[in-house]
């Protein structure tokens, strides 16, 4: 997955040794496997009950279209991969830049505990959370929310209010900016700490 992360962020040249050549590389790879997985899976269904169904992918295996017509596997393939890559990264550095706030502002930290602490001890001992629970955690999840809003995971989409300039470039209100969040600071050729 890392290699096609960097590749949609890669000069787009196709030659050997390229972050798009190993993206393209690596994007085949995971569909042959997950067209393989799928290819089994139908091999599994053949003589089951469909009410078993489990997971995402079984889901994907048994929908039709409006004909009644089932999905190619190269297609299921490509939207399982899609959905693996959206969340390889953005989970990540959601996750990680959740808990930097966490440790940086504790009064919220321990307002997230203690929510999370009231559904834990209203559980058995043994119980998991359930879809319920995780629905009680407002706080949490409008921590969650706040941490998206400044700081949106690797990269975002937003439209200028002010017309700006950003190192000698004009850049005009209601521009579309695309913002990616995987450089740090400090590469900045003008970051002096």
């Amino acid at each position: 997955m890392r290699d096609i992360d960097n590749g949609l962020r890669s000069i787009p040249i196709n030659l050997p040794g390229t972050a798009l050549n190993r993206a393209i590389k690596a994007a085949r790879h995971i569909q042959k496997e997950i067209e393989e997985t799928i290819r089994q899976r139908r091999i599994d269904l053949s003589g089951h009950d469909s009410s078993s169904v489990t997971d995402f992918m079984w889901h994907l295996i048994l929908a039709t279209d409006e004909n009644g017509q089932s999905f190619f596997d190269k297609d299921i393939a490509s939207n399982l991969a899609s959905l693996l890559l959206g969340s390889y990264s953005t989970m990540q550095s959601t996750i990680t830049s959740i808990m930097k706030y966490l440790a940086e502002f504790p009064d919220v930290y321990a307002a997230v505990h203690k929510g999370q602490n009231e559904i834990v001890d209203a559980k058995e001992p043994h119980d998991k959370l359930t879809w319920e629970d995780i629905r009680k955690m407002k706080y949490s999840w409008a921590v969650a929310c706040e941490v998206l809003r400044i700081s949106p995971g690797s990269g975002s989409f937003r439209e200028t209010n002010t017309d700006f300039n950003y190192e000698g470039y004009l850049i005009p209100k209601g521009s579309k900016v695309n913002s990616f969040f995987h450089c740090t600071v400090d590469t900045h050729p003008n970051y002096h700490p």
